[in-house]
């Protein structure tokens, strides 16, 4: 065969001219704030301390005495929470525990309210389908 059929195609390439590398912005991620901790417990620690405070108080029940706690601050900047005497209720999240002494006004963070707020209100409506006045048909019943 003859060589004129054969004829070599290169494909034509261009160079595109070669761009700097800008400098990354680097963006603060949560990831990021994780490493500024150690754990779990410094972390939620770190978001009780920036929610808004609110004053609570748990009722005392009968013959307990009210609690009294002592705040330190330990190595780390935490708030260690320690039992003195009387009733307290304890709180603990991702860790890091609070007690909350019971017969006297406290402030803690609004995530702790939360969770004083649901354990009162489990406690008041538990039994309340074994009362006897549950129901209408039940107070007929036994009249």
């Amino acid at each position: 065969m003859p060589k004129q059929f054969y004829k070599e195609i290169k494909p034509k390439i261009k160079e595109e001219p070669k761009v700097e590398p800008k400098e990354e912005v680097v963006v603060p991620t949560e990831r990021e704030d994780i490493k500024r901790h150690s754990t779990k417990k410094q972390i939620m620690a770190a978001k009780l301390e920036k929610q808004p405070k609110v004053r609570v108080l748990l009722p005392l029940e009968d013959r307990e005495k009210p609690g009294v706690v002592k705040v330190k601050t330990d190595k780390n900047g935490l708030k260690v929470y320690e039992y003195v005497s009387g009733s307290v209720f304890p709180v603990i999240l991702n860790g890091y525990r609070i007690l909350i002494p019971k017969g006297a006004y406290l402030d803690v963070p609004q995530q702790v309210a939360d969770v004083l707020n649901r354990s009162q209100l489990q406690t008041s409506s538990a039994g309340n389908s074994w009362l006897i006045d549950r129901d209408e048909s039940v107070k007929n019943a036994l009249s």
